[in-house]
């Protein structure tokens, strides 16, 4: 049900929107629920019953977070749960991991693949495509792999991905797509990235499969 807050806000989204719609909706928890690029495409978002609220960072106040529970509008805060990518990432590889320092190596590794055929996938594609590297201190008394993730810049939107995590990165915090709590089908997400990015299903499809624990992803 639409309510005559989220009619308001519309409003003002499309007022305020100087160039291309950018609105990131997000549900219980901050998991991403849809992005609208145009009118038509916002109004099936605010439609969707189990949307908590959208953010839009394009507007000439900067990033604005519309809570639709509580009915409150924020503008250039960190509101969701999580808002630093890095701790947010690590904390994801660490419930992952497992409990000793040898099953950390393998893990990261594993990462560090994914990601290094995910960055191939986009460097073609894609404005900028940062590749960042991460000292994980799991054990005084071993040495651990660099931990990789990638961060995909593209129209003004932030996709930032390890093995263990996918997150929308927006002035208001990350909006979450998959992590340790929540798996996503290779054919949803592979639709997700498609039409965040305009890259092809197939191809992400393809890069997926060249993990050997493609499963432990969640993506199967």
């Amino acid at each position: 049900m639409i309510t005559d807050f989220m009619r308001e806000v519309r409003k003002q989204i499309l007022r305020d929107s100087s160039k291309k719609l950018k609105v990131v909706g997000y549900g219980k928890d901050d998991y991403f629920l849809g992005y609208a690029t145009n009118t038509k495409e916002l109004n099936r978002l605010l439609k969707n019953k189990k949307l908590s609220g959208i953010i839009t960072d394009n507007t000439p106040k900067g990033s604005v977070c519309y809570n639709f529970k509580d009915e409150v509008i924020t503008i250039n805060e960190n509101v969701l749960t999580e808002s630093d990518i890095i701790e947010y990432e690590t904390e994801q590889l660490l419930l992952a991991g497992g409990i000793s320092a040898k099953d950390m190596e393998s893990e990261i590794i594993s990462n560090n693949m994914f990601v290094g055929y995910m960055a191939k996938v986009f460097s073609e594609k894609e404005d900028l495509v940062n590749l960042n590297q991460i000292y994980v201190r799991y054990s005084k008394y071993k040495s651990l792999p660099l931990f990789h993730s990638l961060t995909i810049k593209s129209d003004g939107l932030d996709l930032c991905v390890t093995k263990h995590q996918m997150s929308i990165l927006t002035g208001s915090g990350l909006v979450k797509v998959h992590d340790t709590n929540r798996n996503i089908d290779a054919y949803e997400l592979s639709k997700l990235i498609n039409n965040l990015f305009k890259t092809s299903k197939k191809t992400l499809y393809e890069a997926f499969n060249t993990i050997d624990n493609v499963k432990e992803f969640g993506i199967v």
